[in-house]
Formats: C-alpha cells, structure tokens, sequence
C-alpha cells in the first residue's frame, strides 16, 4: 500500500485492498443480486459523475456496457428530464443531509418504457473529496402496470357507477315504459314508469306471446313485429306509432323510440327502448284517424291529413316560431331506371326513417308526391332546423338497402318561416326559395 495513510483509506478505497479471495466473493454476491447497482460520487455543485455500474445494473436499465463506456448513451439521456431533475434534487438533499434518498421514474428504452425504483445510501467516507453513494435501481415495470391497470378499472366502475345513477335518475323521472328484448332467450322484459305503475314484466316465449295476446292491435300487429324483426337482423335506431293495451288502460295510442343491441362484436343480440303514452296528444286534435293517416309505403303522413295537421297549428299557434321545409329527392327517376321501382320505393322508405330520427319530436314528415316531402318544424328556432337538415343530409350519404347494397342519397329542400303566416303563404315561399335554387 505504500504511502496511503490510515485517514485517507476510504470505503471505495477498501475495495481495491481486499485479497483476491474477498473480491471474489463480493463479486459473486453483485453477481446474484437481483438489484443493478451503481456508484457515484456528488461534487459541491450537485454534479453528479457515474463511478461504477454492476452486470444486472445494465441489464436494467437496458442499456449495453459497451455503449455506455464508448460513451454512445448517457444514463440521464434516457430519463424523462422532469425525472432527472426530481432524481438530482433528491441526491443532493441527500448529500447534504447525510439520509438516503428514494424514487420512481421512468425511461424510455429501445424497445418500449419501463418504470424503475431507485434508493441510495450515502458512505461514511469520501472519494476525492466528493460524496460517495451506492444506489440499488430495480425494476417495478410489472407492478406499475398492473397498479395503472387498478387505476383504470376503478375509473370504468366509477363511470359506469355514474352512468347507472344517471340511468336511474332519467329512469325514475320519464314518464314511460322500458323494454328490453333478447334474441337468444325470447325474453322480453316491461319496465314501467307511471303513475302508479313501477311494476316489471317479464314474459318468456314473447314471439308466441304476441300471436295470442292482444297486446297489440290486429291492425298494427304485422307492422310491430316486422319492426322487431328487422332491429334484429341489422343495427337501426327507429320509432314508430301503433294502438296498445300494455298499460292495462283499453287500447290507446302509443310510440315506441327502439335501437339494436349490439355486443363487442358488434353482433345484434336484442332491441331495447321506450314506449309512451301519446294518447292525450292525439286527442287534442280535430280527428284521431285523420291525423295518424299515414302513407302505406313510406310511413310518413299523406299529404292531405299532414297539411290538415300544419294549417291547424298556425291557426293556433299563430305567433309562436315554426318552420316548412319543402324536399326533393335528388336524380329519384334514374335511381329508378338504374335499380328498378322496388328499390326506388325503398330508398323513400329509407329517407323517411331517416326524416324522423333527424327531425326528432318537433318534427312531422309529410310525403306531399312522388319524391317530394314536406317537414314541419313546430315551436323551434332556425338554428336547429338547419341543424338537423344538416344531419338529415349527412345521415343520407349512405343509405343502406341490403346487406351488399348501398346508396347515397341525396335532395334539394328550401326553408321558409311560418310566424305570422298561413300555410300557403309560408308554402308559397318555400316553393319559390326551391324554384330558385333548382334553376340556379
């Protein structure tokens, strides 16, 4: 040893001093530790300089000892620098405090992320009149995915939590009756919110059922069931009107708001939605038969009863902000010639459904001929009319036939405002707003 004094030797020193033998068995026991450690010294300006890096250090921090001592990587270079400057601090607290040091960060390897715990000790000595540490870096990649993967499964229950308390809330404050039906089982299930009635249905076999219940009128029985069946068979949203005696109160009119069910696979499993009462609604009017008299092939009101129904809201409504949109089914004659007149009648069919879903409550579609419709929009502001012929055109751009055939669908329509006007004032304008437009 030479000329080393007692009060120089210093515990990174020691390790230099130690008989063969003993560095072999300190080697053997950093060989097996499953910790990557590494020494390294802190100046008085908080540098810190890399002093020695165990096998399993490199392993961990996925780095190789070649690049590392060819100076092709930095250590800190592959620590987020929001980490580097927690971890600095750290050290340099520790320095001077004389206490260990503890963190969790994260780098980002060639292959992916990973998440690393780090504690160090200071030594009771120095090195060249630097602080000397000795820090133990493990990696925690597993267990911080799984603790993110709690973390988020606790935010999901805490979303469907929320959802189902909001579920309840609407569930509990609409007045109307939830239904919920399931292919697979043939199991319709009746939830009713009335007055009165917070009873729930549950009737098996209901495919049968309805042939031999009277749950439905004989005259809307057909049309309901086709209803079900093709929520069934492909994914829809839709409504329609029928007369029902599901209440237990006679045969009243009825609308039922439905959507498919759909798995993670996007498979249809079932139908469910809501059904509400609107017989009072119809009763306000001059006639029950002739408001609901509705063309057979679209669905949509006849011209005559959906006129009636228009010219007698403005009469009463007289002040109140209402809108007639005039529409025309763009190329209709070549999509006939192309397709032939079965499909032509579907894509009426179709653009009706899609009218109703898009014009929503406030909305009444009225086929006026041919490919022409009128859409009334009662006690509503320009902006949501544009609004939801907007969608009405966007929800058109892909109408689908069957399941191999598709067909964009598109239409002329021009606004006009009925506050303060009758119907064939406010039609008139429309019509001249159309003319314009087709002959610009």
């Amino acid at each position: 040893m030479g000329d080393i004094e007692t009060s120089q030797i210093n515990d990174y020193i020691r390790l230099g001093l130690l008989g063969k033998e003993d560095r072999e068995i300190i080697k053997l026991i950093i060989d097996n530790i499953t910790s990557g450690i590494f020494i390294f010294d802190v100046d008085d300006n908080d540098a810190i300089k890399m002093r020695y890096i165990s096998n399993q250090g490199f392993n961990v921090i996925g780095i190789s000892k070649k690049d590392y001592e060819s100076g092709k990587v930095d250590v800190s270079g592959i620590i987020d620098n929001k980490d580097v400057e927690k971890i600095t601090n750290k050290i340099a607290r520790s320095s001077r405090t004389n206490t260990t040091f503890e963190s969790i960060f994260k780098i980002n390897t060639n292959k992916d992320y990973k998440w690393l715990h780090i504690k160090g000790i200071p030594l009771d000595s120095k090195y060249e009149g630097k602080a000397l540490f000795v820090a133990f870096i493990d990696d925690i990649t597993t267990m911080m995915n799984e603790y993110e993967a709690i973390n988020r499964y606790n935010e999901v229950s805490e979303e469907l939590n929320v959802s189902k308390q909001r579920y309840r809330i609407l569930e509990e404050t609409v007045e109307a009756i939830l239904f919920e039906y399931n292919m697979a089982s043939d199991v319709m299930i009746f939830t009713f919110n009335l007055p009165n009635n917070h009873e729930q249905k549950i009737i098996s076999n209901y495919t049968s059922f309805l042939e031999t219940n009277p749950i439905v009128h004989k005259s809307y029985l057909g049309k309901f069931k086709e209803a079900i069946a093709k929520a069934c068979s492909e994914p829809i949203k839709d409504s329609m009107i029928y007369l029902s005696e599901i209440a237990g109160k006679g045969y009243r009119w009825y609308r039922v708001v439905y959507t498919s069910i759909l798995d993670k696979n996007g498979n249809v499993t079932g139908v469910m939605g809501r059904i509400y009462d609107i017989e009072e609604d119809i009763q306000d009017t001059e006639s029950r038969k002739e408001l609901y008299k509705v063309d057979s092939m679209t669905g949509a009101l006849e011209k005559h009863t959906g006129m009636h129904y228009v010219r007698k809201y403005l009469e009463k409504e007289y002040d109140k902000e209402s809108y007639i949109v005039i529409v025309d089914i763009d190329g209709f004659k070549n999509i006939n010639s192309q397709y032939g007149h079965a499909i032509g009648d579907i894509c009426l069919k179709k653009f009706t459904q899609k009218a109703m879903e898009y014009t929503g409550e406030s909305g009444k579609v009225i086929r006026y001929g041919g490919d022409e419709f009128i859409i009334f929009f009662a006690d509503i502001n320009i902006e949501s009319v544009e609004k939801s012929m907007k969608e009405l055109e966007h929800g058109c751009n892909r109408i689908s036939i069957k399941r191999d055939m598709e067909i964009v669908l598109k239409f002329s329509y021009a606004i006009a405002g009925c506050q303060g006007k009758t119907l064939a004032q406010a039609f008139e304008e429309a019509d001249g707003k159309m003319y314009e437009a087709k002959h610009k």
